[in-house]
């Protein structure tokens, strides 16, 4: 059995055209119609998305604790 694609009619496989529109079977052998297999392709797996925000928040502390460090020492001193 195959389903007609233009009405919907189902059709004996042996019909070379649909019994309700005439439409030709996608299993004949004429050249306007050819049934083809497609494999199934399988997507990439998804990677995480990298944020820079750790690094971002590494580097101000970084730098928060060197200006701490430089007010400590200019206190000391003087």
């Amino acid at each position: 059995m195959w389903r007609c694609a233009r009405c919907g009619a189902r059709n004996d496989r042996a019909a070379g055209h649909c019994g309700r529109c005439g439409m030709a079977s996608p299993f004949s052998d004429d050249d306007r119609t050819h049934t083809i297999d497609i494999p199934a392709v399988d997507p990439e797996p998804s990677r995480p998305a990298s944020s820079s925000l750790p690094w971002a928040v590494v580097a101000v502390a970084v730098l928060a604790l060197l200006a701490l460090i430089v007010i400590a020492v200019v206190t000391l001193v003087a």
